[in-house]
């Protein structure tokens, strides 16, 4: 009897001894480790792709409606937002932008399904409430599994989602890079030239952190796939320039341009693309980067509302999601889009898009209650698509003379 207690005794001693090394091993994984993001026993993983809710305090209530059918009908493993989560400019006090962002997160709040994202150019526009204080309220909601790290001098919330092979493996097989692809840029002089990108700082980040990834894989690259906001202005090149008038073609930078024949079923431009100036070398380093590293299959952004294709570039796709907006300009297409990674080919992927008439059928747009709340939304559309081409004429009539 003795013996046995003096066993059971020094059990309890090793165990008590082995606790604080257990917590602190804990305390190092991130968040998104924590949350152990996995493939399902069927060997799949679905992410459903949430962009530019982009709404203020006083949540849409089609919004909110659409969002939540949208979950309830695709059922994701994992739900991402490629930023301007919030409208900025509509939230001008503290609270504002909270209650923004509490009602946004108290939909995700009601599924058991981790979310992360990243920040847009609207996050923080013209709103108190700074990125630093939004990734607090985040952080609040269990569901969610984001933004871990300090933030860097140029921006503000980069991180990785490993995603492991099943609930009771450590084996990293897949991975989500969620990059800050900044707000506007400011270049030397302090004056802002166009739409941010995705900055050397967080680039070095991201080449550090897939070679450990790399490491741990026996050598091999781990697939990946970036979400973030803004497009890379690789997205021109991958583009076809085309006379005026060619169908599908839409106007930007003073000319005319189409996507490629090797598009993805189902994509359209609605409007051009709005990336970074082109004219700045800096932002061309993010696609060379992850070209030459490996290990990126697509490249997924929002940011331009009314677009939603899938475009092979040198060997990377270039992913617009549409947006789901009912308080910025939008058209019959908002929505969302959808990735269903598999096992057997992780080089690869499965991607669609979920409207509102895929989720309310086809005479939902005719309803009142939709029709009131598209409203400003497509006359937003309509106002800068019309600028957009008249810019276009007069630049190629002037060009010809």
């Amino acid at each position: 009897m003795k013996k046995a207690i003096a066993v059971l005794m020094s059990v309890c001693l090793l165990f008590t001894a082995l606790l604080p090394a257990v917590f602190a091993a804990d305390e190092e994984l991130t968040r998104p480790e924590k949350a152990h993001v996995s493939f399902n026993e069927d060997g799949t993983l679905k992410i459903l792709s949430v962009a530019d809710i982009q709404d203020g305090p006083i949540l849409t209530g089609l919004s909110e409606k659409f969002i939540r059918a949208a979950i309830e009908k695709e059922d994701p493993d994992l739900i991402l937002m490629p930023g301007d989560n919030i409208a900025g400019y509509l939230s001008l006090t503290k609270s504002a932008a909270e209650t923004a962002i509490r009602n946004v997160m108290d939909i995700f709040d009601d599924y058991d399904i981790p979310v992360a994202g990243v920040f847009g150019n609207h996050d923080d526009e013209n709103t108190p409430l700074s990125k630093a204080e939004q990734v607090e309220i985040y952080k609040e909601y269990d569901c969610y599994i984001g933004w871990e790290g300090e933030p860097m001098e140029k921006s503000y919330g980069n991180y990785n989602i490993p995603i492991y092979a099943s609930a009771d493996s450590d084996q990293v097989v897949y991975n989500i890079w969620m990059l800050d692809s900044g707000s506007y840029y400011i270049d030397e002089n302090g004056n802002e030239n166009g739409y941010g990108f995705v900055y050397q700082e967080a680039l070095d980040w991201y080449v550090k952190t897939s070679d450990e990834l790399k490491a741990n894989n026996g050598g091999q690259p781990v697939p990946s796939m970036v979400f973030q906001h803004i497009a890379p202005v690789q997205i021109y090149d991958a583009l076809v320039e085309v006379p005026a008038g060619t169908p599908g073609a839409v106007a930007k930078f003073g000319t005319y341009w189409a996507l490629p024949d090797d598009a993805g079923e189902g994509s359209y431009l609605g409007e051009g693309p709005c990336p970074a100036n082109l004219d700045i070398p800096e932002a061309r380093y993010e696609f060379d980067t992850m070209k030459a590293q490996g290990d990126v299959v697509a490249i997924v952004f929002g940011h331009d509302h009314i677009n939603s294709f899938v475009v092979p570039y040198e060997g990377i796709d270039l992913i617009s999601c549409p947006g789901c907006t009912f308080r910025s300009y939008n058209d019959d297409n908002r929505g969302f889009r959808t990735f269903t990674l598999n096992m057997d080919d992780l080089t690869t992927y499965e991607t669609s898009t979920i409207n509102y008439a895929d989720v309310f059928g086809a005479e939902s747009l005719n309803s009142l209650e939709y029709k009131f709340a598209a409203l400003w939304s497509k006359l937003e559309a309509f106002i800068s698509g019309f600028i957009s081409q008249i810019e276009a004429l007069f630049k190629q009539l002037f060009n010809t003379l």
